[in-house]
Parts: C-alpha cells; sequence; structure tokens
C-alpha cells in the first residue's frame, strides 16, 4: 500500500496520527485537478482530513486550496472551483455579492463553456434562492452543454432527474425528457427505494470490513490512495456530512468480500457507460442483501463499531470524526 494512513503511525488504540492525516491531505490537494467533475466532493475531504488532522483552521486550509484552484490555468478545474465557492457561500449566507458574482462570471462563460455537473450545480443555486424559472433554465442547459469531464450521461441524467421534479413543482406538463425519467424510475423503482428510501427508513449501503480491508487494498479494491485506514475514516465522515445535508439519516451497511468487490469491478469494466454499470451494480448488490447480515449505522457510542473491529464506537471510527483542537496545519 502507498504511503499516507495506514503505514504511519499509529496513535492510541491503534487509530491514525494526525501526520497522518495530513499527508493524505497533502496527496489529495496534489491530485484535486485531476477530476474537475469532483471538486465540489473533494474539497470536503480535504477538509476532513485536514480537522482529523489537527489543523487549527480547516476551513481556512481548504478555503485557500479552492481559490488557488480557481485561478487554476485549467479553466475546467477553475470553473469547478468557483462554482463550489458558490455552493457553499450560498449554502452558508445565502445569496450575496460574492455568490453572485461567481454566478455570474459562470454563467457568462468567463471559464469557458459550462460542463454538465457544473450546469446543475447553477441551477441547484438558483432553485434554492426560489427562482424556479431560472433554475429550470440551467437544467436544461446541462441537458445538452458540451460535456468536458466524462461521465456524461450519469452527469445528465441527475441533472434530468432534478429537471423533472422542478417541472412538476411548478406544475408543467411532461415532455420527452420527464417521461424518459419516469421510465427509468419505473425499471429501477424497487431498487431506488432501497438505496435511496423514504426519511426514517434505513438506506443500503455496501461496505468492507477491517478483516477483509487489507487484502482488498493490496487489490487496488478501496478507491484512490488504497490505505484501509483512510477509508473507514472517509466513509464515516461523507456518511456523517451526507447526514447533515438531507441524505441518508440511517443505513443498513452490508459487507463484501474481496471476491464480490472484484465481479463488482468486472461488472464495471464490462459495462458500455455509467448507467449500464450502475444497473449492474445495483442488482448484484440486491441479489446479494437476501439472508446476508448487515450492519447498522450510526450504531450507539458505547455499541461495538460498525466497521468490525471489535472497539466500542466512541473509540474507533466515531472518534476519527471528533473535532481535533491545536496541532500542526
Amino acid at each position: 500500500m502507498g504511503d499516507g494512513i495506514g503505514t504511519g503511525g499509529r496513535g492510541v488504540g491503534g487509530l491514525p496520527e494526525p501526520g497522518d492525516f495530513l499527508r493524505k491531505a497533502d496527496e489529495v490537494e496534489r491530485t484535486i485537478r485531476s477530476d474537475p467533475a469532483a471538486v465540489f466532493h473533494t474539497l470536503l475531504v480535504y477538509r476532513a482530513l485536514r480537522e482529523q488532522g489537527g489543523c487549527p483552521d480547516p476551513d481556512g486550509r481548504m478555503r485557500g486550496l479552492r481559490e488557488r484552484l480557481a485561478d487554476d490555468g485549467a479553466v475546467s478545474v477553475a470553473q469547478s472551483a468557483v462554482l463550489a465557492r458558490a455552493l457553499m457561500t450560498h449554502q452558508e449566507v445565502g445569496m450575496g455579492p460574492q455568490v453572485a458574482a461567481d454566478l455570474a462570471d459562470v454563467e457568462a462563460g468567463v471559464y469557458g463553456p459550462v460542463s454538465v455537473h457544473n450546469a446543475h450545480g447553477v441551477a441547484i443555486v438558483w432553485e434554492r434562492e426560489g427562482a424556479l424559472e431560472r433554475a429550470l433554465d440551467w437544467y436544461d442547459r446541462a441537458l445538452v452543454t458540451a460535456q468536458v469531464d466524462g461521465r456524461e450521461e450519469r452527469l445528465r441524467n441527475a441533472a434530468a432527474e432534478e429537471r423533472a421534479k422542478l417541472r412538476r413543482r411548478i406544475g408543467l406538463e411532461p415532455d420527452l425528457h420527464d417521461e424518459e425519467v419516469r421510465r427509468r424510475e419505473e425499471e429501477t423503482g424497487e431498487l431506488d427505494r432501497m438505496y435511496y428510501p423514504a426519511d426514517g427508513e434505513r438506506t443500503l449501503t455496501p461496505f468492507v470490513r477491517r478483516d477483509v480491508a487489507p487484502e482488498a487494498a493490496d487489490a487496488g479494491l478501496l478507491g484512490p490512495g488504497g490505505d484501509t485506514d483512510f477509508y473507514f475514516m472517509q466513509q464515516e465522515a461523507l456518511w456523517r456530512w451526507d447526514r447533515r445535508n438531507g441524505g441518508a439519516h440511517l443505513r443498513d451497511l452490508v459487507p463484501l468480500s474481496v471476491a464480490e468487490l472484484r465481479h463488482l469491478a468486472t461488472l464495471f469494466e464490462r459495462s458500455v457507460d455509467d448507467d449500464e454499470a450502475e444497473c449492474a451494480r445495483d442488482l448484484f448488490l440486491a441479489g446479494l442483501c437476501a439472508g446476508r447480515e448487515r450492519v447498522a449505522w450510526p450504531p450507539e457510542e458505547e455499541g461495538r463499531c460498525w466497521c468490525g473491529s471489535g472497539d466500542r464506537y466512541g473509540d474507533c471510527c466515531l472518534r476519527t470524526v471528533v473535532r481535533r483542537s491545536g496541532g500542526p496545519g
């Protein structure tokens, strides 16, 4: 496995030390430009890593990286960073001079043609602001704009789903895009209810236990970095962020073996596009769930941790997302 969390020093109870998180944050900073469509998400991960590493001002460090990206020579990266700034600032303080200026620059093409995911982001801000006709215009643009970052079908489908919801909210008659969304919803309705249930129900979520994670990491199946401790810290942090921001509050975690992870990777490799890959994944995971033990998340603080370490949750994965104070930046 690579350097960083999982290969550095170990703290009390076998947890990563602050320096491990900071090294991983440095790695994220070096690689964030490789995927403009993921800039918003990666900035949140970067902030979480700085916080867990004891950085006294993780928000400031994240904002600093965001500003450097906004001045980046690669227009697709700069556009995504400016839109991320608009989304984050609007969520914190609402529409203000900075948000309005960023939206105006993106809309005017200052950073080049607007990509699908950023057109979707502009629509989200205007919908939050209550400017529904303007939001609908940007959802429309997301369906026809040239894509510069890949993942075209998945990103367009996500925008089409939000567009259909907004059109229903406004009271517009369904058009061809809405009918396509309805058809996909009918085909995948059962899976959607399993993965995205109503409030109060549990969201089905695949994961890897600690006893399986080293083999999965060696096989390159844990995602970027391949560090086992980072994998568990990232999962906990992202699930909690999702919970705070209107996503899944409760999860049923389904443990996967290395063979099952390899099979999922094969399904993705054989798929012709992201839509087909996601459908194949969902069908495979739905089949695994029958009769398989699931782990409730979040567990009680005094209960066993979801990761399978056998330790108390409060001393394990929960501890990795508890705010630290002081320490290096």
